[in-house]
């Protein structure tokens, strides 16, 4: 009996001490099942000390590298083609060597020929993918990037001194800038080779830190990667810039009114920077060549919670005024629209598609056109927190206790809330449809659409060098229109059917008119048919 009441109130005693992180801040396959999603990955990136030891954890996709496939898919028009089977070039062979692509055409096609017994017609082709990563700091200095795909460890390194503290993440296809206190660490993205002045060349692998370099000053929130230089917000009310991959090379400074609330926010390879600062202004900085300070704007209140950026030089924010903004940076900075909703924002705004997603301080989701800033839904919902996913048509957020919250991205409608799910650290990721959920214990679960193999952009990054869509499509003039058909300087219409038309009034398939109103065939000098244009009579020598 004795034993029997040992042994029960140790299994109590095991059941209150360590709870399952799965039961309580994992999704599990049946709860992830019924929101039509599905795990990809699981995988521990904390340190000690769980999700609180984790500094900083960010979504990025890498334009300069992409994932290879060949994929078999069905010839039934009926169904438009059925993908069946999707063979990664980068998939190792018994060697540990990537297979290549004709190995992988070699294994598409012999499916192809198991199909083809089946009576079914197939092919292949190859896809390419932009990579995407999850890259992680802990407090002990580690800094790890991970495939966000497969949850594989690209590479790892450990930088700094964990007593001086560590800032945010910036990150561009290139580099990632650690800051350790009032040093400055950059890290190469991915392998890349470089030429010294005598010539020579040198692999830098991925994953390889610069030396220290001090900064000037004492940084506030971290940095930011854009347009080869890192910007650093710091408490002198200024912000420094460092050029990425020549971090000793002596770095610009600027002053502005007031510290930086917030981090500044860019969108990838943008060159418009923006941020908040305690004086009730944001400011924009220009990168490149030589950055400098674009413009300022007064707003109503302070820039609590951030700003969110999106492609074209927009920017979005609220304030706790009670106002939400969107401004175009392109030039001296245009206010594109203002709406005033009588409640404070203190979190950074969500940007999807032609949504954008903001939560009050009394916790109403409103959700607002980029257009024209006005309302979307009927009503907003209720008892959010943070919007940080956009799965197929759902809306992946927490509500104010920090549980896990599904909202509908058409109505507004919470399609449910999941009280046994703790959301501990929030991962933002405005780029694919999927959701990264982060346990107490430094656990990472990427979560999918069943349907979904493969990654659903849901947003257009243009490769680094190149500012938008619209300026590299010869098809789209500046504003986004096609552009008009050619048309003759002379007037004459580009209408197919009249096609030759004379420039000087002949119409289309007529003898071309003479320019001068002689009529067609006629002598331009008014001679007679026949007639010498000298005048000199039939048969006479012309210089005599």
């Amino acid at each position: 009996m004795i034993r029997t009441f040992t042994f029960a109130g140790l299994a109590c005693l095991v059941a209150f001490v360590c709870p399952t992180s799965s039961a309580k801040e994992m999704l599990s396959p049946y709860e992830a099942e019924r929101i039509g999603m599905v795990e990809s990955w699981h995988r521990q990136v904390g340190a000690i000390g769980g999700a609180e030891a984790i500094v900083d954890i960010q979504i990025w996709v890498q334009k300069s590298i992409q994932r290879e496939y060949i994929e078999v898919y069905t010839k039934d028009a009926a169904s438009g083609g059925v993908v069946t089977e999707r063979i990664s070039l980068a998939k190792k062979d018994l060697q540990g060597r990537p297979i290549g692509q004709a190995e992988a055409e070699r294994m598409a096609k012999m499916s192809i020929l198991k199909l083809k017994r089946r009576g079914v017609d197939a092919g292949f082709r190859l896809i390419k993918v932009d990579e995407v990563r999850l890259y992680s700091l802990t407090a002990d200095g580690n800094l790890t990037a991970l495939d966000a795909e497969t949850g594989e460890q690209m590479w790892s390194v450990r930088l700094g001194r964990p007593d001086r503290g560590y800032s945010t993440l910036g990150i561009d296809d290139h580099f990632v800038t650690v800051l350790n206190g009032s040093s400055m660490y950059q890290v190469s993205a991915m392998q890349t080779e470089t030429v010294d002045e005598a010539g020579f060349r040198t692999i830098v692998p991925a994953g390889r830190p610069s030396e220290a370099k001090r900064i000037d000053g004492v940084p506030l929130h971290g940095a930011v990667n854009s347009r080869g230089h890192a910007l650093i917000t710091t408490t002198r009310k200024g912000m420094e810039t460092y050029l990425l991959g020549k971090p000793t090379v002596e770095p610009g400074f600027e002053m502005f009114s007031g510290k930086a609330i917030t981090k500044p926010a860019t969108f990838p390879n943008s060159d418009r920077v923006m941020w908040p600062t305690d004086s009730s202004f944001v400011y924009v900085v220009q990168t490149g060549d030589n950055p400098s300070a674009v413009f300022r704007l007064g707003v109503d209140g302070n820039v609590e919670g951030g700003v969110a950026a999106a492609s074209n030089n927009r920017f979005f924010f609220g304030c706790t005024g009670g106002r939400v903004y969107a401004v175009d940076a392109s030039e001296k900075g245009t206010v594109l629209w203002n709406q005033s909703y009588g409640e404070p924002f203190y979190r950074v705004p969500f940007v999807t598609g032609d949504k954008v997603l903001l939560t009050s301080g009394y916790g109403s989701l409103h959700c607002l056109s980029t257009e024209k800033g006005t309302p979307v839904w009927n009503r907003p919902a209720t008892d959010v927190d943070q919007i940080f996913a956009h799965v197929g048509e759902q809306l992946v957020g927490r509500d104010r206790q920090h549980h896990l919250v599904l909202v509908d991205e058409a109505t507004g409608n919470v399609n449910g809330r999941f009280n046994s799910i703790f959301v501990e650290k929030v991962v933002i990721n405005q780029d694919t449809d999927r959701c990264y959920l982060v346990s107490k214990g430094g656990m990472v679960q990427c979560l999918r659409p069943s349907e979904n193999e493969l990654p659903v952009f849901l947003r257009t990054i243009n490769p680094p060098g190149i500012e938008s869509d619209e300026s590299t499509d010869p098809k789209k003039s500046a504003s986004g229109q096609p552009n008009a058909a050619p048309v003759d300087p002379f007037g004459v219409g580009t209408d197919p059917a009249t096609p030759g038309a004379d420039p000087f009034g002949a119409g289309a398939g007529e003898p071309m008119a003479d320019p001068f109103g002689a009529a067609p065939g006629a002598d331009p000098f008014g001679a007679a048919p026949g007639a010498d244009p000298f005048g000199a009579a039939p048969g006479a020598d012309p210089f005599n």
